[in-house]
């Protein structure tokens, strides 16, 4: 199954819009949530535009 299929599915599970943020792990190259990422989700919420839902799938 491919990620865009299992983010339909988590979508069509919670009855929501998905939005997700996917850092690594993976030593030595373990990332943070950086400030940066702020306007560009801004960005993501305008093009979804009002819904009745979303999730925040971080990781």
């Amino acid at each position: 199954m491919s990620r865009e299929d299992l983010v339909k599915k988590l979508e069509k599970e919670r009855d929501s819009r998905v939005i997700s943020y996917i850092t690594s792990e993976r030593q030595p190259f373990s990332t943070k949530i950086a400030g940066d990422v702020v306007p560009l989700l801004g960005n993501l919420l305008e093009e979804i535009g009002q819904v009745k839902k979303i999730s925040l799938f971080l990781y």
